[in-house]
């Protein structure tokens, strides 16, 4: 049981993201009695640190695009705590890329920042913009 903790400590250290430090902590206050129960913690950890894909809106981030006219599409991308506004921005010209292979412009680009908290304060995202095709 010890070298599981030991192995989150050494995730939450080199990793560097505050969730796994609050897994970390949840272990610790555990108190090593279960370890199915601090594996299954670290699993979901892992799962849930990830960054938002690149994909419809989910529970865990995304993109989405709704036609508004012809050649206009508004665009929607959602991130959480670990995905970063480049991130987000990245995956907003590739949606405009895919739906206006011929070149576009990204006009009206707001980006909305949220604060969230379970013991650990975390930031989370979300970009709108308009995609014109040319």
């Amino acid at each position: 049981m010890l070298s599981v903790l030991r192995a989150l400590r050494a995730a939450a250290m080199a990793g560097g993201t505050r969730l796994y430090v609050c897994v970390w902590r949840l272990a610790m206050e555990a108190g090593g009695r279960n370890t199915r129960f601090t594996c299954l913690l670290f699993a979901m950890c892992l799962l849930t640190a990830c960054v938002s894909p690149y994909g419809p809106i989910g529970i865990f981030g995304g993109i989405d695009a709704k036609q508004t006219a012809p050649g206009r599409y508004s665009l929607h991308a959602k991130g959480n705590g670990s995905t970063s506004v480049a991130t987000l921005q990245s995956y907003m010209h590739r949606k405009a890329t895919e739906l206006c292979p011929n070149g576009f412009a990204l006009e009206n680009m707001n980006t909305r920042g949220d604060e969230y908290s379970y013991q650990i304060p975390i930031k989370r995202y979300e970009i709108y913009a308009d995609a014109v095709c040319k």
